[in-house]
């Protein structure tokens, strides 16, 4: 029992410097804590600008991953905002096509129409070969005008059963009669070839005025009239010759074609009938 005490009285007085020291008064730090301090001081430092180094370069990549990310996001939703747009665009411009050939087919009532829409638009910048979506079965026949929201389109050329061959206006072998819609001239109207249109022989007496817009007129069956076709763009006459050339701008260019109506003669057809063989020398 003795023994212990004097161990536990031993420890006291060895540890009692090391109290002191430590802890001069309650509110400072005693001399061995200020060792303490200086030493570990710059391990402290080093070890918090680490931590905050470490800290940041992650806190940046993961800014910059969750920036690129929201780039890409934003990026893909433009994208479809975009698609849809353009979407919304191209069925606003088909209804209002869809709306203007209603108002034709109303205008003129006394006309057989018949709805349908380009399917094929072959080689030919200038005038491409056209295939439309109606044929035999739905009453059209080779020569009736094709037009479109805006005006004249071309004729008929070939007809199947189920489509038809469209030669569009700016072909060199289109023909249709066209009035002056300010000065009253008349005339047939062609391709130039070269996605342009020309009246050869006009009367240069009642000549078109530049910049009037040429209409259809009716020649020979009961087909609308006051159909837009082109706008007069230049007069020349020709030398030599005295004719008058006319240059004239097409409503609308072939390969922008869509929607369609063609105008078809209600009228039973006036062809040829066949003649049966009779004896020599009587007379049908």
């Amino acid at each position: 029992m003795k023994t212990r005490s004097w161990v536990i009285l031993g420890f006291l007085i060895l540890a009692w410097p090391v109290v002191y020291l430590a802890h001069v008064r309650a509110e400072q730090p005693g001399p061995l804590d200020r060792i303490v301090l200086v030493v570990t001081g710059p391990i402290a430092k080093g070890l918090h600008w680490s931590h905050a180094m470490v800290a940041d370069w992650w806190a940046e990549r993961r800014s910059l991953a969750t920036a690129r990310q929201d780039a890409y996001d934003t990026w893909q939703e433009n994208r479809r905002l975009r698609l849809d747009l353009m979407r919304l665009k191209a069925r606003l411009r088909r209804s209002d096509r869809l709306e203007r050939l209603l108002q034709l087919k109303q205008a003129s009532p006394a006309v057989a129409w018949v709805s349908g829409e380009i399917v094929f638009a072959g080689i030919g910048e200038d005038f491409p070969r056209l295939v439309a979506s109606v044929g035999r079965d739905h009453g059209v026949r080779v020569g009736d005008l094709v037009v479109d929201d805006r005006g004249v389109l071309g004729r008929i050329r070939q007809v199947t059963v189920g489509s038809s061959e469209v030669m569009p206006l700016t072909h060199p072998r289109s023909a249709v009669g066209f009035e002056g819609a300010r000065s009253g001239s008349i005339g047939m109207i062609h391709g130039d070839g070269s996605g342009g249109l020309v009246c050869i022989g006009a009367d240069p007496s009642t000549p078109p005025e530049q910049g009037e817009m040429l209409v259809t007129r009716s020649l020979e069956s009961p087909l609308p009239e006051g159909l837009p076709i082109g706008r007069v763009i230049w007069l020349e006459m020709e030398p030599g010759e005295g004719r008058l050339l006319v240059g004239v701008e097409p409503i609308r260019h072939p390969r922008e074609a869509d929607l369609l109506m063609v105008a078809t003669d209600p009228r039973p057809f006036q062809g040829f009938r066949p003649v049966p063989p009779r004896v020599l020398g009587q007379v049908p």
